[in-house]
């Protein structure tokens, strides 16, 4: 089942909206002409609270909206200021642990919530698992579990009320890093001057004078990015041809020429790498979406994501995310690795071939990746075969399941980087062939069983070298 997360609303802010009546303090004076941000004493509450009144209507209530702090409470508030962050950081971290399965009070979940994390990174996220919980974890990779309990403490974060922030701070014996969830009022540069530091010092053992040059930056969710498909593609199996072909539809978009102004999206791939993703980031990409006119579907393109394991993970987090896939022969992928990588003359040729057969978790073997991607997306996977690529029925296919009109009558489907000739010499040696078939068998059986309609060739088990196929990629 995939999941769905739902953000913090903003009621539930750290930051009070209070109006202030002639019986409280307001630091900034009784007078509302002022510029600066005020801040109200609320003694009963023992808070500095951020007036943010968007009008003067009961007097003295405040207004203020530039960012400087007045005077006579910048002490007050910094001291609960700091004393928030700290709570907020334990508030995160026993959110996270009982989520986890690990219970205890708030020092002890902070306790664990630090090694664990320590855990994570240096034994991986398996042992960690198995250490503090009991949850059946079998099967799980140490990369769904780092993504997992990344997204865990950004929505524990967020239901505190917080923001959540990576920093990094280099230091004469190297960078260090940590994330941080801070009260929602505190801005970049407050994390980058006071908080960060403070933790930093306090809880990391870095000593003040060691640090050079500390940064922050605040992270958001996978849910918050703004997509609504991804192109995958096995390659050499006609992902070229799809990308174009499919981007004939006036009302899909790609990330990568619109975004980032390339072909294929590495962006997306470096993202792919973070088990969280950066505000900046997200904003990026959303304000690109928010500019679209007349078109209802931004995607991804970068054919080899599907060999990235966290990203197949990230992309289920997205909200109604779906993939669009391209298949092709395993033997034929093999063949054209071969060919590309290697002089592969006839007395070398079955030494490669053994090889690269040989590696059973390698590329060239899919079947279990394309397995798994099958039951993390179920119906929000479409899978297209290299030989439906020139045929407008698969590209009206595409179109229902992207939940689009139908794709132009008119649209001229082409072929790219096609060449289709034979490649000597493991064409000239059927018996090679048959033997490389014959390990392929996993994979056959996993696209046999993905396609609703695989092509004959697919079923018969011809290669481009008893069936040219007319492409080459």
């Amino acid at each position: 089942m995939r999941r769905r997360h739902v953000r913090a609303a903003s009621s539930a802010l750290l930051v009070l909206c209070v109006a202030v009546d002639q019986e409280e303090r307001c630091c900034c004076g009784p007078e509302c002409d002022e510029a600066g941000t005020c801040y109200a004493i609320r003694e009963e509450e023992e808070v500095c609270a951020t007036l943010l009144l968007t009008a003067c209507e009961a007097e003295p209530a405040c207004r203020w909206q530039s960012q400087r702090l007045c005077e006579d409470c910048r002490e007050l508030c910094r001291a609960k200021y700091l004393e928030d962050f700290e709570r907020f950081r334990r508030s995160s971290a026993s959110a996270f642990l009982i989520a986890s399965g690990y219970g205890g009070s708030k020092e002890e979940s902070f306790a664990g919530f630090t090694q664990r994390e320590e855990e994570l990174t240096q034994t991986g996220g398996l042992q960690a698992h198995r250490e503090h919980t009991s949850w059946d974890v079998s099967g799980t990779s140490d990369v769904a579990l780092l993504v997992t309990d990344a997204e865990t403490k950004v929505l524990g974060c967020w239901g505190s009320g917080g923001r959540y922030w990576h920093s990094e701070v280099q230091t004469s014996l190297g960078p260090r890093r940590s994330t941080l969830c801070v009260p929602y009022s505190c801005t970049q540069a407050d994390v980058e001057a006071v908080l960060a530091p403070i933790w930093f010092q306090r809880f990391m053992g870095v000593d003040a004078v060691a640090i050079e040059r500390l940064t922050a930056q605040e992270l958001s969710h996978w849910a918050d990015l703004r997509l609504d498909f991804a192109l995958v593609g096995l390659d050499g199996c006609g992902t070229t041809s799809l990308r174009h072909n499919l981007a004939k539809h006036p009302e899909i978009n790609f990330t990568h020429l619109s975004v980032h102004n390339q072909d294929e999206d590495f962006f997306f791939m470096e993202m792919g790498r973070q088990t969280l993703p950066l505000m900046s980031q997200v904003q990026r990409l959303n304000a690109h979406r928010d500019a679209m006119v007349g078109v209802k579907r931004l995607g991804v393109y970068q054919p080899v994501m599907w060999r990235e394991e966290v990203l197949e993970f990230v992309f289920s987090l997205i909200p109604g995310m779906r993939i669009v896939l391209a298949v092709c022969d395993p033997v034929d992928r093999f063949e054209r690795k071969l060919h590309l990588e290697h002089d592969a003359n006839p007395p070398k040729l079955q030494e490669l071939m053994a090889r690269k057969l040989e590696d059973k978790t390698g590329y060239l073997r899919f079947g279990a990746a394309l397995a798994s991607m099958k039951r993390s997306f179920g119906d929000h996977l479409l899978v297209v075969e290299k030989d439906d690529l020139t045929d407008p029925e698969t590209f009206e296919r595409a179109a229902r399941f992207l939940d689009l009109g139908s794709f132009p009558s008119r649209a001229r489907l082409k072929r790219y980087n096609s060449r289709g000739q034979h490649r000597a010499p493991l064409c000239s040696q059927p018996s090679l062939i048959d033997a490389v078939k014959d390990v392929m068998s996993p994979e056959y059986e996993v696209l046999e069983a993905l396609l609703p309609r695989p092509s004959e060739r697919l079923r018969r088990r011809l290669t481009r070298c008893e069936s040219p196929d007319g492409f080459e990629e």
